[in-house]
């Protein structure tokens, strides 16, 4: 729905405020920085004279895209920014310089455009245009050259000799794409990775290599086979630890490019196998067939066998992410193995995640707010989705659940953690008041009915479909309860 997607649609706006709108507007027909003490000014004038005000009714604007506001900076004209942007992502000595400029040669890179838009980018301005383009994952700075700038689109072309990477005892790890990926993802993993680029650099448009806990890592991107390849080399003991790193920055830039796990994007294990060059296992198959106290996997119809548990302790468990969250996990509140800070500003979390806190008890810096309040989590999740929005599918929760039950656990034992996985995803989700009390009271009703000796099996399909209407994921969820399952068959 819209009114789920879009922030502030149902705000209620004053008057006041939308003069001040209005007065913006007109100013950015003359100028495309807003001067503070005009803005200030402008608010005066309306009778808004408190600064916290002021400030919020800034943070407003920029969130409704009247105004784009950086630290001391509020842009009044965003062409004014994408025409420099475009002019330096294009430039040739860009290109032939690898992607590389530096912020003293921004003059130069838009002296082509013209006389009276060449003098709109002073050359006090240039700093921010840099910074900009580095803050929308455009390009990052260089740690080794100060105010150099490094854009990952405007890599060469042209794939390096790579020779060694083809040999076997490798650790191999793919991402396959329902589509053809997105030209930038690419570019925007390079960026959120960039500390772990090789010296010298060896990258292209379409891959790179790392170096991670004493390994190098390949990322190569195939376009035509919808999918990226990912080969650590290295000491053993490491090369699980570096996978992790690259699977980590994936699960970032998927969420950032909106891509869902086991919907738009799949896991896959590559194997070797005599006369199939792209053999793999999927996953979450294998993750399945472990649950299921398999121990061995033959591929198609080979006589090629590999162990299960081999597979899976080689790639570790999957990242997970959790879109546009309203709440987030304190450290403190978390029963967790391990955790750290993406150098996304995403939090990664290992471990049992049981439950969600308010995000008054967690402070973040000023880095992790610019993100948007994202959580990785890799592991087991007690219960389902976290936070608002959560990005989990139907089958995540199903995996989650029946990974945590006891083995020979009975179907209302199952059901219970169904019910209560679904009552956490319901919180979770950006619904509608009165959509969330209902879907929530046939939860309730659900976990009534069942529990009597002669339960009602339509009531029960009843409310599970009613609950599907409002929330898919819950109500998909729900169906594979095999109490439930059942009664739908």
């Amino acid at each position: 729905m819209i009114r789920a997607e879009l922030p502030h649609v149902r705000d209620q706006f004053p008057r006041s405020y939308f003069a001040v709108k209005e007065e913006l507007a007109k100013t950015a027909r003359r100028a495309s920085i807003l001067n503070t003490n005009t803005y200030r000014d402008k608010c005066r004038t309306q009778k808004i004279t408190e600064q916290d005000e002021q400030e919020n009714l800034l943070l407003l604007l920029d969130r409704i895209g009247v105004v784009v506001k950086y630290d001391d900076t509020t842009l009044l004209d965003p062409n004014w920014l994408t025409t420099a942007v475009y002019r330096i992502l294009t430039h040739a000595d860009v290109v032939t310089a690898g992607g590389e400029f530096s912020v003293s040669e921004i003059g130069a890179l838009l002296a082509g455009l013209s006389e009276k838009l060449a003098k709109q980018y002073p050359s006090e301005r240039w700093t921010f245009i840099s910074e900009m383009m580095e803050r929308f994952g455009l390009s990052f700075k260089l740690p080794t050259t100060k105010d150099r700038y490094l854009v990952p689109n405007r890599f060469p072309v042209e794939e390096p000799d790579l020779p060694g990477w083809d040999e076997t005892g490798l650790l191999r790890f793919r991402y396959e794409y329902q589509d053809t990926p997105p030209r930038g993802l690419l570019p925007r993993f390079v960026v959120l990775a960039h500390r772990h680029l090789t010296r010298p650099r060896i990258a292209w448009l379409n891959g790179v290599i790392l170096g991670i806990d004493g390994c190098e890592v390949l990322v190569k991107m195939e376009p035509h086979k919808r999918r990226v390849a990912i080969t650590v080399r290295g000491p053993e003991a490491s090369r699980r630890s570096a996978l992790t790193v690259v699977r980590e920055h994936f699960a970032a830039v998927h969420e950032l490019n909106k891509l869902v796990p086991g919907a738009d994007v799949f896991t896959k294990i590559p194997v070797s196998v005599l006369g199939y060059p792209d053999a793999a296992f999927d996953f979450e198959t294998l993750l399945s067939l472990e649950r299921d106290g398999v121990h061995r996997v033959t591929y198609l119809n080979t006589n090629a066998q590999f162990e299960i548990k081999g597979l899976l302790t080689g790639v570790g468990p999957e990242p997970l992410v959790v879109r546009n969250s309203d709440e987030v996990l304190g450290p403190d509140e978390l029963s967790i193995s391990r955790g750290r800070v993406h150098e996304s500003g995403a939090l990664i979390v290992y471990g049992n995640v049981g439950a969600i806190y308010d995000r008054s008890k967690f402070r973040q810096s000023h880095q992790e707010a610019n993100v948007g309040d994202k959580i990785n989590i890799g592991g087991n999740v007690s219960g389902s989705a976290v936070g608002r929005g959560a990005s989990v599918t139907a089958e995540q929760i199903v995996t989650n659940i029946r990974q945590q039950l006891p083995s020979g656990a009975s179907s209302a034992e199952e059901l219970k953690k169904f019910l209560e996985a679904a009552l956490t995803q319901l919180a979770a989700e950006n619904l509608d008041p009165d959509d969330h009390k209902e879907a929530k009271d046939n939860v309730e009703r659900i976990e009534k009915e069942t529990a009597k000796s002669d339960p009602n099996k339509d009531r029960v399909r009843g409310w599970v479909e009613a609950i599907e209407r409002i929330s898919p994921v819950t109500g998909r969820a729900l169906r594979a309860a095999s109490w439930i399952a059942a009664r739908f068959a």
